[in-house]
């Protein structure tokens, strides 16, 4: 993986609008997060907070994939709001933002987290949610 693209992600934050509801887009991340791996690893999201319907803070967190234990904090967040347009405000805020440094706790490197926002992007572009020009390396 270009983890130098990974650790440019975590540095300034991704931001995009997407063309869903609140519903679909919690409906995309439960029907793909739970295919997301990294070596012996999978990935588990669950709320923080939200207002129903308009606003939601995901917790990422790693769990081991041989017996579905969670082995650490959260390694990440994501924030998902509905816009005054009816669209979805989709954002992993730059690192500096995370607050403490308990969601760095997993890998320092941020390789992990990396590989969750590489296989989002890809997860999203398959379904023609975002236009990239090709799949993102997620190893």
């Amino acid at each position: 993986m270009s983890f130098g693209f990974g650790y440019f992600l975590l540095e300034e934050g991704v931001e995009m609008e997407l063309k869903v509801s609140m519903r679909e887009i919690v409906s995309i991340l439960d029907e793909e997060v739970p295919s997301f791996t990294y070596d012996s690893y999978i990935y588990r999201i669950s709320a923080a907070k939200g207002v129903l319907g308009s606003q939601l803070k995901l917790l990422v967190k790693p769990w081991n994939s041989a017996n579905a234990a969670e082995v650490a904090p959260a390694v990440g967040f994501i924030e998902v709001n509905k816009t005054e347009n009816g669209k979805i405000s989709f954002k992993i805020p730059p690192r500096d933002q995370w607050g403490d440094d308990e969601t760095r706790a997993f890998d320092e490197e941020g390789k992990f987290f990396s590989s969750f926002i590489f296989q989002l992007l890809n997860a999203f572009q398959s379904r023609g949610l975002i236009d990239l020009p090709g799949q993102l390396p997620v190893r």
